[in-house]
């Protein structure tokens, strides 16, 4: 840059600078300060200040000829020290973080001043306002210190530079908490060492009745009362502060919720712990290979039993009856149909005689005489109205003789409702998705699994779970058979797509005996007999989801035979995973599952006949009961059943396949048979002592 041109205005005032560089562009070369003809004042006189403190703005006009050339350049010029940090700042910026106040919280907000490159000016004053003064009290305007006063709703603060430039920041003010509440997640029932069903949601509130967001909230259990998900958490927008509560060992079970800022206040919670549970036998033999007790038809009797059998159908109701047909006595198959109620048995219909055949009448029109055949192998269901419903099976113990008939059974007498009265029959799939009463499931045994859905439909899943097998949807409704999904062609694998995703191509393939249940809005299969990602006939453990129109792979292992991993008893994990299996029992209640036994993977990897007890929350698998490994050279868990009627802690099922488990409308968990038994058990959730 050039020398500067100076001078002193009257009174000793400085006088404008104006630097130049060396030389100053042209379109004919550079203009050297040198030539410059004269300068003149413009418009109003300048005025000035001391060094250091801006001054009003003359304006000058210099006026510079080359040759006959003219340029005239319009300076703003600022009187004064060029190094005033006020003169250099154009902007500002609020920095402050704080969105929200409580009445009588009292903060200094913080603000920068910023050049015309956007760099921060130091020593800039600022001078602060209040938008709504019932809302925002300016206590220092200098320094930015406000206050919030008790009028719930948003203000604006504002900062402004001596220039004029300004910026501001709204903040919301709220009343001071003066109760927390709870409002859900009180009084609960769970398992000891378990998360509760439902989430602890407290809620800070002021004097208006409404929450307050950015409560701190602290959640203290007593000595015994486990641990809450967070130890503390802020209140969101509708005052709540939610967290996950892991119980501990005692009985009853306390949780403190304390509001730590701005107040302390506080509020109670408590649960009642469960113990993992005791086995109890019941009813029925010690022993397999037992005969039938029928009794008289009709008449319940503490005598009656089933006998011991496998492959039977049973479907479970609402009310807690259970419903047994037929299945596999020696080497014939039965047609003999059960009920158990109060846990005493009633033969109701059908034969006491083995291998008995069909009396199919005319479908569907109800009739006294019409009867299904003796099978085994089926499935079965209890609808909305109380009715049971019979599919398939085999029709002979040792022979290939599958059914793809459907009974309706009202209560006195069945009906034939759909598919053939011979045996073997192929399916016919019709169009995706559209129910016809020409469809058909076709002629299958040891089916997958099957549900009830909240709208009482029959599904049924694949069939075999070998190379012959299938791995085919089904629903069944009022208006016929519907294929749902899956494939037409036999013996398909897996496809599993991503984790957690559901996906249309996505499907558990080829599967048999593999257990199913039910929670809201979706279904389950787990493990059962298939084919692998490797295309090769084993034992799975993957678990899958059915959201009603797509399947997602949830876990477990792609490849089949996978160990068992139980961490530590009565204790939910993620890192737990239950064994591969086939033949396994299981049940839901309240959007939890239960799975018993089947031949399984234990924690070594070794193969056999389980009596473990898992349960699964949706998203972690707890061991409850039974034996992780079987004894050394054993392929069979050892039953202990104890005194009848008498609950123990050692007592347990012998491991089995093809039982049947259900839960109560009193949340006690029972399981019948299996593999030639015919013993029932109940397994109490009791509270501790």
């Amino acid at each position: 840059m050039g020398a500067p041109l100076a001078g002193r205005s009257p009174g000793g005032m400085s006088r404008p600078v104006l630097r130049l560089p060396a030389a100053l562009p042209s379109s004919s070369g550079w203009i050297s300060p040198g030539l410059i003809g004269r300068a003149r004042q413009m418009g109003a006189p300048l005025t000035g200040r001391s060094p250091g403190t801006p001054t009003v703005v003359g304006r000058y006009l210099l006026a510079m000829t080359l040759r006959r050339w003219s340029l005239f350049l319009s300076l703003a010029l600022a009187c004064g020290d060029p190094n005033d940090p006020a003169a250099r700042a154009v902007s500002v910026e609020v920095l402050t973080a704080t969105r929200s106040l409580l009445a009588g919280d009292t903060i200094t907000l913080a603000a920068q001043a910023r050049d015309a490159e956007g760099r921060g000016v130091p020593e800039v004053p600022f001078t602060w306002a209040s938008g709504d003064p019932t809302r925002l009290v300016v206590v220092d305007a200098t320094a930015g210190v406000i206050t919030a006063v008790p009028a719930r709703g948003t203000a604006y603060a504002r900062v402004m530079l001596p220039s004029g430039a300004a910026d501001s920041v709204a903040i919301r003010v709220q009343p001071r908490p003066v109760s927390v509440e709870v409002v859900s997640g009180d009084q609960q029932q769970g398992i000891m060492n378990n998360p509760l069903r439902d989430p602890v949601v407290v809620r800070a509130v002021a004097d208006d009745g409404l929450g307050v967001e950015g409560v701190i909230v602290a959640f203290r259990p007593a000595t015994g009362s486990g641990a809450p998900s967070d130890a503390q958490r802020a209140s969101d927008s509708l005052g709540r502060a939610r967290v996950q509560w892991t119980l501990g060992t005692d009985a009853t079970q306390h949780l403190d919720a304390i509001t730590l800022l701005p107040e302390s206040l506080a509020v109670a919670l408590s649960a009642v712990a469960l113990v993992p549970g005791v086995w109890t036998w019941v009813g029925g033999d010690s022993t397999t290979g037992v005969l039938p007790r029928y009794g008289t038809r009709g008449v319940p009797d503490s005598n009656n039993t089933p006998g011991g059998r496998s492959g039977a159908t049973f479907a479970v109701a609402d009310d807690g009856t259970v419903w047994l047909f037929g299945g596999r006595i020696g080497a014939a198959v039965r047609n003999d149909l059960w009920r158990l109620q109060d846990g005493v048995w009633t033969w109701i219909a059908g034969s006491d005689q083995p291998d008995p055949p069909g009396t199919f009448g005319v479908k569907g029109v109800p009739d006294p005489n019409s009867m299904p055949a003796g099978r085994l192998g089926g499935v079965g269901w209890v609808d909305d109205r109380g009715d049971l419903w019979l599919f398939g099976g085999n029709m002979a113990a040792f022979e290939h003789k599958r059914a793809d008939d459907l009974w309706r059974f009202d209560g006195s007498q069945w009906t034939w409702m759909a598919g053939d009265s011979t045996a073997n029959r192929a399916p016919s799939y019709g169009e995706r998705g559209v129910a016809h009463q020409n469809n058909t499931p076709g002629a299958r045994s040891e089916m997958g699994a099957s549900w009830t859905d909240a709208q009482g439909r029959r599904w049924l899943f694949g069939s075999d779970g070998t190379h012959a097998g299938r791995g085919d949807l089904w629903r069944h409704d009022d208006e016929g058979w519907s294929w749902v999904g899956g494939d037409t062609t036999l013996g398909r694998w897996p496809r599993f797509g991503e984790l957690g995703m559901p996906a249309p191509e996505n499907s558990p393939g080829t599967r048999g005996s593999a257990a199913a249940w039910t929670t809201t809005g979706s279904l389950w299969l787990l493990g059962g007999s298939g084919l692998n990602a490797a295309v090769v006939e084993v034992t799975m453990g993957d678990l899958w989801r059915f959201n009603g129109s797509e399947w997602a792979w949830v876990g477990g292992s792609q490849n089949g035979r996978s160990a068992g991993t139980y961490g530590s008893q009565g204790a939910a994990d993620f890192g737990n995973w239950i064994g591969a299996r086939v033949g396994h029992a299981s049940a839901s209640s309240n959007e939890v599952a239960w799975v018993f036994g089947g031949i399984a993977f234990d924690a070594n990897g070794s193969p056999g006949r389980m009596n473990d007890l898992w349960r699964f929350d949706g998203s972690r698998w707890t061991w409850f009961a039974g034996s992780k490994e079987l004894p050394l050279g054993l392929s069979r868990m050892e039953g202990r059943w104890g005194m009848r009627g008498i609950g123990d802690p050692a007592n347990a099922p012998s491991g089995r396949t093809r039982s049947v488990m259900w839960v109560d409308a009193n949340g006690t968990l029972w399981l019948y048979g299996g593999e030639g038994h015919n013993d029932l058990w109940r397994y109490d959730l009791t509270r501790l002592p």
